[in-house]
């Protein structure tokens, strides 16, 4: 059981839902007490526990003191309340960007520009982020501007560190002018709120041992591809020229448009693939499942880094990630797909046969990953009938056979380097 996520239960994940609840009647009942929260600086907070404290202390007038630093206190503190209309931030904007990709456990760098193109000088301005979501953490204090001149664009970086894979959508960040005593802030200005995907963090696999015919057959494909540049590259773009680039890949065009040498760039093609299935039977949080996407991610990193095309295809979706390797943000395309899989219950028989539907002449060798060890025998069987270079992987929160093919969620979660 995830506690974090428990936590939250109450708190819808997205945030067109969490917009939802505030407009509910029900929650601007208690409206008034969330405003003192956003009016109030965590020294004002304190200060207001202070003042509760002297309060109870102070009831008995006729026998302590007390009451007089409590009207002190007091008096402080509602004259901060009251002096806040005087530091609105006229005019004032706030912008926040971020990253449209972030990786599990690694910072989010999240950009806010105030710009002020009113007249008026505004002074020690705070910017407060949003209420994360469970999985969330600020890693970095939050942003403070000392001066906003009139015309002028202030920017902030703050950081923030997610570790569930998906789909991500902040609320809004505040800005506000702190009022003197640093016991409240002024009336804010809001930003939009930031969208972005947590990918999952690739496994570290330094090899994954196929058949001899798999290995045989990418030697072949290999070699066909460097005998001619007609057949076996393909135009990938073009970029500026570097020392040593031959001088017949040249781009005229480009060079005459930019003033600055250009050249074709090409990359090897394949006439077979590689196809990678992942069987998405579990449970959302569940470490065999959440295991075997990032070792789907580890997989597909490695066979791009070998130069290998493949093909990801995911049980209970019908959309493949065709041609991983084949262009620049291929393997990006595919960490995007392995960041949204959601669990399903689709029989084994299913997924075989929507293995069977995916194979073809140009699949050379196949690999699937699953998380439970019935299931990894089953498939395994059905695709040794099959002639085909293969490998079923299992990714299982304990071991029940000394297999090869088990991997234990722990080895995986922990990012420890593997070879399989």
């Amino acid at each position: 059981m995830n506690l974090a996520r428990l936590n939250h239960i109450l708190i819808p994940s997205t945030k067109e839902g969490r917009d939802r609840v505030r407009s509910r009647w029900a929650v601007r009942v208690f409206r008034p007490l969330t405003w003192f929260g956003e009016a109030t600086t965590r020294e004002g907070r304190l200060l207001t526990l202070l003042v509760m404290a002297f309060a109870l202390a102070s009831v008995d007038v006729q026998s302590t003191q007390v009451f007089l630093l409590w009207v002190a206190l007091f008096g402080l503190l509602l004259a901060s309340l009251f002096g806040r209309r005087f530091f609105r931030l006229s005019s004032v904007r706030l912008q926040a960007h971020c990253a449209p990709r972030v990786t599990e456990g690694e910072a989010l760098e999240i950009r806010l520009a105030i710009s002020n193109p009113g007249e008026q000088q505004h002074q020690a301005l705070r910017v407060t982020g949003p209420f994360l979501p469970w999985d969330g953490a600020w890693v970095s204090p939050a942003p403070r501007i000392a001066e906003l001149n009139p015309g002028a664009t202030v920017e902030r970086t703050t950081h923030a560190t997610f570790i569930e894979r998906g789909e991500h959508h902040l609320d809004v960040f505040h800005a506000a002018s702190l009022v003197p005593l640093g016991l409240a802030l002024g009336p804010s200005v809001e930003s939009e709120g930031c969208r972005f995907t947590v990918l999952p963090r690739p496994v570290k696999l330094t090899s994954l041992a196929l058949s001899r015919a798999a290995q045989d057959a990418g030697a072949k494909l290999g070699a066909k591809a460097s005998r001619g540049r007609g057949a076996g590259l393909e135009l990938l773009g073009v970029r500026g020229y570097r020392p040593g680039d031959p001088v017949r890949d040249l781009h005229v065009r480009t060079w005459a448009r930019t003033g600055k040498p250009h050249v074709r760039e090409y990359q090897p093609t394949y006439e077979g693939r590689y196809l990678l299935v992942l069987d998405a039977a579990g449970a959302r949080d569940e470490p065999g499942f959440e295991g075997s996407i990032r070792l789907a991610a580890g997989i597909c990193s490695l066979w791009t880094d070998q130069g290998q095309i493949c093909d990801l295809a995911i049980s209970g979706e019908s959309g493949v990630v065709y041609g991983i390797g084949s262009y620049r943000e291929s393997l990006t395309a595919a960490l995007d797909r392995l960041a949204r899989v959601a669990p399903n219950s689709l029989p084994v028989e299913d997924v075989l046969e929507r293995i069977s539907s995916l194979l073809s002449d140009e699949v050379e060798a196949l690999v699937v990953v699953t998380s439970s060890s019935e299931r990894r025998q089953r498939i395994a069987g059905r695709l040794a009938r099959l002639g085909l270079a293969s490998r079923t992987l299992c990714v299982v929160k304990r071991k029940s056979t000394p297999e090869a093919d088990e991997l234990l969620a722990a080895d995986l979660l922990n990012g420890q380097e593997l070879a399989l």
